[in-house]
């Protein structure tokens, strides 16, 4: 019998997904994706930044809404004000922590750095809102250290599920309600896209979210407008 492997590729393999806290740094996991895709991604993004260096002037980091913004949408609103997208579907805060420890960030000097996480971290509803929001606010003060420098815009937890009842909501309000406060108008600043999304009676249409997560085009068309203007608020 083989016994079951405690790397890949010689990193450490995490605890399971659900079980992973939010305030302690861990490598990707993700159920529907192969370990090794997801170090492979971390390291093509560290060689990204290693080579375009000084060109690198915002960096994005986040889970998989962050990583599936429209190319054309992100061409307009971000590219050409040199940000990198650094996101990677599946990502925790724990994988924020351990990215940015594992070098993600050396040596660059970006303005504004935009963290979109926490999603993730509460499918298990094991933790707390304020557990993970704890979790968020850990990452910011990994981030700031590695690059003292840059702004940072924080965006809140976009809602999901179609229903405003749906236990996750409530959740997410928690996280955000404890998130906000960390912005102090200056070098960190909030952005909360969230009510772009839904409609009258707080619904998430299945047009903006057909799995009641991820946005579709039209979803991403209604939060642009908002990060873009808190993107170029953040940058002045």
């Amino acid at each position: 019998m083989t016994d079951a492997p405690v790397s890949i590729d010689g990193v450490p393999l995490p605890p399971a997904w659900e079980e992973q806290d939010p305030l302690l740094p861990y490598p990707g996991y993700f159920p529907e994706s192969p370990d090794e895709w997801l170090i492979h991604r971390h390291r093509a993004n560290k060689a990204q930044a290693q080579e375009q260096g000084s060109v690198i002037r915002a960096v994005f980091l986040g889970d998989s809404i962050t990583e599936g913004w429209d190319k054309t949408l992100w061409d307009v609103h971000f590219a050409l004000h040199g940000a990198v997208n650094f996101a990677i579907g599946g990502d925790k805060t724990c994988q924020i922590l351990w990215r940015v420890a594992d070098g993600l960030l050396d040596g660059l000097t970006p303005d504004v750095i935009v963290l979109a996480i926490g999603v993730n971290n509460i499918w298990s509803m094991r933790y707390s809102g304020e557990h993970i929001a704890r979790g968020v606010a850990a990452c910011l003060e990994t981030i700031q250290t590695a690059c003292p420098g840059a702004k940072v815009l924080l965006s809140a937890v976009l809602p999901c599920k179609e229903s405003p009842e749906h236990p996750y909501r409530a959740v997410i309000s928690e996280i955000n309600a404890h998130v906000e406060p960390l912005a102090n108008g200056d070098t960190v600043r909030f952005v909360n896209a969230g009510s772009a999304l839904l409609e009258a009676d707080g619904t998430l249409p299945l047009t903006i979210a057909p799995d009641g997560v991820h946005l579709s085009p039209a979803g991403y068309d209604r939060i642009a407008p908002v990060i873009a203007e808190a993107f170029l608020r953040v940058r002045r």
